[in-house]
């Protein structure tokens, strides 16, 4: 953990769990940042996709995206009749998942390992619960659109329409 910090320089240095409750790994906190691993995971993934799954969580810390949501889902609260919020809240985290995806790659190299990291963190948190299996379909959506970007292929959906407005 100390390693992967400092290459993202990262001010303060997480601490990381393992947790029976998350079905994909989260990162969150501020003054004392913790990274979760579902139970199990850390043991059935190739290296290569555990180092690209903590830097992506890492890069998450560094730029405070804990509190970003935090303040996005007050505004949802404040704000849940207005469905421009729900849109708008949506393209922002979907852009910070972008940003997550592609520093991820640029620090550890191989987009293809990356990508094998998605789909195993997929179907980690998927076919492990069977009611979660009927969401699979549209969430499978979202994770080859993520893949699709990483590898610049003509099916990708852009939200760019989105960045003015933000």
């Amino acid at each position: 953990m100390e390693n992967w910090s400092k290459k993202l320089d990262l001010r303060r240095i997480p601490t990381f769990y393992e947790s029976t409750f998350v079905k994909s790994p989260v990162a969150f906190g501020y003054i004392k940042p913790i990274i979760l691993f579902p139970l199990g995971m850390l043991t059935s993934m190739p290296v290569q996709h555990l180092d690209a799954m903590v830097t992506h969580e890492l890069i998450h810390i560094k730029h405070s995206d804990y509190l970003i949501n935090l303040f996005i889902s007050i505004v949802e609260i404040l704000l849940f009749f207005n469905p421009i919020v729900w849109w708008l809240s949506g393209v922002i985290r979907a852009e910070m998942e972008h940003r997550c995806d592609d520093r991820a790659v640029l620090v550890t190299g191989n987009k293809l390992n990356y990508a094998y990291a998605l789909v195993a963190t997929s179907e980690n948190q998927y076919f492990h619960d069977s009611q979660l299996a009927l969401s699979m379909a549209k969430n499978r959506g979202h994770l080859t659109a993520r893949i699709n970007r990483l590898f610049d292929l003509k099916n990708n959906k852009s939200i760019a329409y989105g960045k003015p407005l933000i």
